[in-house]
């Protein structure tokens, strides 16, 4: 199926969606922890098109999905985060509604919630969006890969208790983005350091047998 815009969020394609990497951490001269993504992939949606004139799309057309999706992505992509949730939750809310009418299930818009507020460093709040849209996952292993927001959930929810050194729920959920995407690189790092913490015995063991 070759997808070229949005109905997308319907149709559960998204061609230009950006995956978010691993948050770096950080601290300033105060002693104060932030995080943040260490790089942006794939800057997607529409770049040619003003702010203007996408706030004044979703504006003439409150009910449509794909306009805040737009005016969204547009957000993310100048860092104006607090902007981003705000259209997000209004796609939320609007595919929720879809979801009770049509009884289909839509987790896009959770999903772009549980991203933004990792973005925010509000660790709550996109926990609870992210295990939303993982809750939901699809039982059958061919359906959970064919959309990217299962296994950028996981990603993300494995970041998350990474950075907060959550080493059981940092492994499961990162390994579950392992077995969704097929990519052993983009985790890599912070698995190593999971099992480090999780299995100490295991490098001992390889440490004294090396010796």
């Amino acid at each position: 199926m070759v997808c070229l815009a949005l109905p997308l969020l319907a149709s559960g394609c998204v061609t230009s969606e950006r995956i978010p990497d691993a948050l770096a951490r950080e601290v300033d001269g105060e002693g104060n922890v932030s995080y943040r993504q260490t790089r942006r992939l794939r800057a997607g949606g529409e770049t040619n098109k003003s702010e203007a004139e996408l706030v004044r799309a979703a504006s003439t057309h409150p009910k449509d999905p794909t306009a805040w999706w737009r005016l969204g992505e547009l957000y993310d992509r100048l860092d104006r985060q607090k902007e981003a949730l705000q259209a997000f939750l209004r796609l939320q809310k609007l595919l929720a509604e879809r979801s009770t009418k049509q009884g289909r299930d839509y987790p896009q818009g959770d999903y772009f919630v549980g991203r933004t507020y990792t973005l925010l460093g509000d660790w709550e709040q996109a926990r609870h969006w992210l295990r939303k849209v993982v809750e939901r996952e699809p039982k059958s292993r061919w359906l959970a890969t064919r959309a990217p927001w299962w296994r950028e959930s996981h990603f993300l929810l494995g970041s998350i208790h990474y950075t907060h050194e959550e080493w059981t729920e940092a492994e499961h959920h990162l390994k579950r983005y392992q077995r969704l995407s097929g990519d052993t690189l983009r985790p890599a790092g912070m698995l190593a350091r999971a099992e480090r913490e999780l299995y100490p015995e295991r490098y001992t063991t390889n440490y004294a047998k090396v010796r």
